[in-house]
C-alpha cells in the first residue's frame, strides 16, 4: 500500500502513518498535581500555539516557517521524534535538503523504529541521487512496518 503524505500526488513523497501527524503533534502532559503551576500552563499554551503555527504555515505552502516553528516545538518537547520527522519534511519542501536529512537522523536517533523517517530520509537520499543509501533506509522502514 503506497501512503501519501497529506494529499500529494507524487509517487515519492515524503509519509506518515499517523493519520494528520503534522495536524496533531503529540503534546507532552506532565502529571497533573492537585494545583497546576503557571509555568506548565504557560508551556502547555506555547506548545499549543506553535502547533497550530507549524500547521498553519506548512498548509499554506510557507515550509521554511514551518520548520521553523518545529524546531522551537522539539526545544520544548526534545525527545519527541515526530517533531525531528515533521520538521524534515517541512524542510525538504522547502529544498533544504541537508538539513531535512539531519532532522530525519535526530528522529530516528531518537526512535530507531520509525519508519516514516527511514522513509523520509531515503526519499531526500533519492532527490539527491544517492540511490544506495536510499534503497538501504527503505529497506529498514519496511523490515519495521512488516514486524
Amino acid at each position: 500500500m503506497v501512503k501519501y503524505f497529506g494529499k500529494g500526488t507524487q509517487v515519492f513523497q515524503p509519509i506518515s502513518s499517523k493519520p494528520d501527524a503534522l495536524q496533531k503533534t503529540p503534546v507532552a502532559v506532565p502529571e497533573q498535581t492537585t494545583t497546576p503551576s503557571t509555568q506548565t500552563d504557560t508551556t502547555q499554551a506555547k506548545i499549543k500555539e506553535l502547533q497550530d503555527l507549524a500547521r498553519t504555515k506548512f498548509s499554506e505552502g510557507q515550509y521554511a516557517e514551518a520548520a521553523n516553528a518545529y524546531e522551537k516545538l522539539s526545544q520544548l518537547l526534545p525527545a519527541d521524534a515526530t517533531l525531528y520527522n515533521n520538521q524534515g519534511v517541512a524542510l525538504k519542501k522547502a529544498g533544504r535538503i541537508d538539513e531535512a536529512k539531519q532532522a530525519y537522523q535526530t528522529a530516528l536517533a531518537l526512535d530507531a523504529h520509525y519508519a516514516e523517517a527511514y522513509n523520509n530520509l531515503a526519499v531526500a537520499e533519492m532527490s539527491e541521487s544517492k540511490y544506495n543509501e536510499a534503497r538501504n533506509n527503505l529497506k529498514r522502514a519496511l523490515e519495521i512496518n512488516h514486524n
